[in-house]
């Protein structure tokens, strides 16, 4: 026992020496290069761990993985592993209890991404957790969980998460919301964007009861994601703008690069590549060159998209390709690429980098879509109709969601040449026989067989063709309701412009009309009164007759009119090129709807009036008396 007591003190004494040595290292050579004064402190750690592994024993063998826990900086997390592993094999030999150990092999193999190695110590350590740190504890449960993310064992995190709530919440909220957020990540990548919204709330109040405002922030992401994902585009936007307004009051950098880049992305679905290109340029300006890369490369097909190909290609000559680890960056990259050449003309080019972009992003439908489309586009350009049409359909299909009628037919009918090709063998080899040997028997044996065939083959040619064509109708049927459907809303989006129009035409002459009985009043006021007030009365009726918008209300209603039908006018002047102004006003009014008395309240004349300009334009249109002019109008685009 005092041997033991002595042995301790020894191997502490020797640890505070090796503590004092590399900090006097530090200091005192100061004269010297850093790696070699780095290099002299690593050599003389290596050797003291190297040496004091081989007389491990029960009393230090605490203080051995003490030395390792604070020589990490010193050490590669290979080195950290051969150490930590010799006193992991001393301790299960002696059957000793140290839970420190597989602690610090998961986080070393979770450094080095060995996933599996991490979730099998961190469960050795689990096991041992009534003797292990509580603060050992949770760090083990954040790399596990995120372990079994990044193997896709999505059901695993959940039940993680489950098991141990109560010790996460109770003593490391921290970690049980950084946790919480791996369980959101494995929603998402599942679809499960309901649930994504439905169970966020619960995590956000406990960040917020915490002031974990990090936290806040990428829960508030996760639930902006899963709404954009649900098409439910406002409601995400308003998440990530409500978002940065935290980050305002409680200022963190990571928090606003993730909301701001969020913010690029959901703009980018929108379709609105300006305002996606702002936003993730702020989230690039807020980051660290280290950590640009994927980030440059999400904003290089942004410019790509907006035809900004000046600069994606400066954006994409300044990016490291060999730090691109993933294949979405990989595959982004590519894509920002091929848009790019297509933009300066170099076709050829800009399909082979579609293609090897489409094979890294095989596992993203949504991204398989947008590549296809492009290669499409490409394909026609340079000539390959039927590669165009056929990449087209492909794409279309995938972005409906529906299965792929046409790779059915083409799979059912190799499938039918295939086997009609076995059996023209096997007939081949049997006709073969009998001709060579010359036995009538045989020959009489494989004709039957022969027609037996075909008659089989046929049959169920005939089933396939069948079913194709039923599956084809089925198609047809869906595409003909939806083609309905976006008919109606295009004739409904119509009506409402056409009732936007006839309401800002009423709202004009409404104002004009106001302008008209105040001036009337102001000019009997200024007869009434004295001569003295008469400079004051003619500034008021100026400024009154400045205010009357007619010429600019028309503008403003020519200008939206256009918009919603802009050939209208065009066919009309085809037809007489000599319409005047008032007479393409009166068709606009004749187009939306308008009534005649409500045209006769817009430009100021009587309901005979408009009658009789109804008249005239019907003449200079070449209709006779029985034409009837508005459904003219309302047939003409």
């Amino acid at each position: 026992m005092h041997t033991r007591f002595l042995e301790s003190i020894a191997m502490r004494t020797l640890i505070i020496i090796l503590v004092v040595s590399l900090f006097c290292n530090h200091f005192t050579y100061s004269n010297e290069s850093d790696s070699l004064r780095s290099f002299d402190s690593k050599i003389q750690l290596l050797h003291w761990l190297d040496s004091s592994s081989q007389s491990l024993n029960s009393t230090n063998l605490s203080s051995y993985v003490d030395v390792i826990e604070y020589s990490l900086d010193s050490l590669t997390n290979d080195q950290t592993i051969h150490f930590l592993s010799r006193a992991l094999n001393y301790s299960e030999e002696e059957e000793l209890s140290t839970p420190k150990i597989y602690y610090r092999l998961a986080e070393e193999y979770y450094s080095k991404m060995a996933y599996d190695s991490t979730i099998f110590y961190a469960d050795k350590l689990l096991a041992l957790s009534k003797k292990a740190e509580p603060r050992h504890l949770a760090l083990a449960l954040e790399v596990k969980a995120s372990s079994l993310l990044r193997t896709q064992n999505y059901a695993a995190v959940s039940d993680l998460l489950a098991q141990n709530k109560e010790f996460l919440i109770n003593q490391f909220p921290n970690n049980y919301l950084y946790i919480f957020n791996l369980l959101l990540y494995s929603y998402m990548v599942t679809s499960r964007y309901d649930d994504v919204i439905r169970e966020s709330q619960e995590a956000i109040e406990l960040a917020q009861k915490i002031g974990d405002y990090t936290s806040i922030i990428l829960l508030r992401n996760k639930i902006a994601a899963a709404h954009k994902n649900n098409k439910n585009y406002e409601t995400a936007r308003r998440y990530l703008l409500q978002s940065l307004k935290i980050v305002e009051e409680h200022p963190d950098q990571s928090s606003e690069v993730y909301v701001n880049f969020d913010l690029g992305l959901l703009y980018r679905d929108l379709g609105n590549l300006d305002s996606a290109i702002i936003y993730t340029k702020k989230a690039i300006s807020l980051m660290t060159p280290l950590n640009k890369n994927n980030y440059l490369v999400q904003l290089a097909t942004f410019y790509a998209d907006n035809g900004q190909y000046n600069e994606t290609k400066h954006l994409l000559d300044s990016i490291d390709v060999s730090k691109l680890f993933d294949h979405t960056a990989q595959g982004e990259f590519l894509y920002a690429k091929g848009i790019m050449l297509e933009g300066f003309g170099s076709n050829n080019l800009a399909i082979a980098a579609l293609d090897s972009a489409l094979v890294l992003r095989s596992g993203a439908p949504r991204e398989i879509v947008r590549l296809k489309q492009a290669l499409s586009r490409l394909k026609q350009k340079t000539g390959g109709y039927n590669e165009a049409l056929e990449l087209y359909k492909q794409a279309d299909i995938i972005e409906d969601s529906l299965f792929s009628l046409e790779k059915q037919k083409v799979i059912a009918k190799l499938e039918a040449q295939h086997q009609l090709s076995e059996k023209e063998k096997e007939i081949y080899e049997l006709e073969t026989t009998a001709t060579r040997n010359q036995i009538l028997l045989i020959s009489a044996i494989g004709l039957v067989v022969l027609l037996a065939l075909i008659a089989f083959l046929s049959i169920r040619s005939y089933k396939l063709k069948r079913k194709a064509n039923e599956i084809l109708s089925i198609k047809n049927k869906s595409l003909k309701t939806l083609r309905e459907r976006e008919n109606q809303l295009a004739e409904a989006t119509i009506h409402a412009k056409e009732r936007q129009l006839a309401t800002m035409a009423m709202a004009a002459h409404e104002k004009n009309s106001l302008l008209q009985d105040l001036e009337q009043k102001v000019s009997l006021l200024e007869k009434k009164l004295n001569n003295e007030l008469t400079p004051d009365f003619k500034d008021l009726k100026k400024t009154i007759s400045n205010s009357f918008s007619i010429d600019d209300s028309w503008e403003n209603f020519h200008h939206h009119f256009q918009d919603v039908h802009p050939l209208f006018f065009e066919n009309l002047k085809q037809i007489n090129a000599s319409l005047s102004n008032d007479d393409l006003k009166l068709s606009a009014y004749l187009k939306i709807g308008m009534s005649n008395k409500e045209i006769a309240s817009v430009i100021h004349l009587t309901v005979g009036s408009v009658k009789t300009k109804v008249n005239r334009l019907k003449k200079k249109l070449e209709m006779g008396p029985d034409d009837n002019l508005r459904n003219f109008m309302f047939n003409n685009n």
